[in-house]
């Protein structure tokens, strides 16, 4: 039994230096020339490129985040802007106290 769990220890530790490796080597050689030093599925995956968020920012009256009024369309209230659901319950709820 001790052989075994040398054995499953000795892989842990190899795939974690395999992974460093991989990293340091990655970082020293500007990452993606097209040799991969790790194994697929594993490591930080490609970044999406988004587009950039257009429209006026508004501020949440509740918690006062700033957001695209694109974004808060969704969460419109009486001309507020609101960030969330629940910001807007807030408001509903003080409005009407």
């Amino acid at each position: 039994m001790g052989r075994i769990l040398d054995l499953v220890f000795d892989i842990i530790i190899f795939i974690v230096v395999e992974q460093v490796l991989a990293r340091a080597i990655g970082k020293l050689f500007g990452g993606g020339g097209g040799v991969r030093f790790s194994r697929p599925g594993f490591g930080p995956r490609p970044q999406e490129k988004k587009e950039p968020l257009r429209g006026e920012a508004v501020r949440d009256p509740v918690c006062g985040m700033f957001l695209s009024k694109g974004l808060a369309h969704q969460f419109e209230w009486q001309g507020q802007y609101f960030c969330s659901q629940e910001c807007l319950e807030k408001y509903r709820n003080a409005r009407k106290a």
